[in-house]
């Protein structure tokens, strides 16, 4: 059950930070599109599809890594990831949704 809760959270948080982030350099009419800050993400920005696949694949990875940690009894290191995963996407999240540039 605390797996579940960890996945869900870790997804809700991927899916904020995407959905900010696509607002953010896709904005309605009117409005001039802002540049992303984090240049691992720029290049993936181009497109909603590569966007779709950039959150997608990190998102899955997040979720993934701890998995495979906990498989090999590392519960403390795949405890961190964890919590690294997701407060990293909710961190992102709120600075996008706080700062419209």
């Amino acid at each position: 059950m605390k797996t579940l809760l960890l996945v869900v959270l870790q997804l809700a948080a991927s899916g904020a930070d995407a959905y900010y982030t696509h607002r953010l350099v896709n904005p309605p009419a009117m409005a001039a599109p802002v540049h992303e800050a984090n240049p691992l993400v720029r290049p993936f920005l181009h497109s909603t599809r590569a966007e779709v696949g950039y959150f997608s694949t990190s998102a899955g990875l997040k979720i993934t890594i701890p998995v495979l940690l906990r498989h090999h009894h590392h519960n403390k290191l795949a405890a961190a990831v964890t919590a690294w995963g997701i407060g990293d996407n909710a961190v992102a999240a709120t600075y996008t949704a706080t700062h419209p540039h």
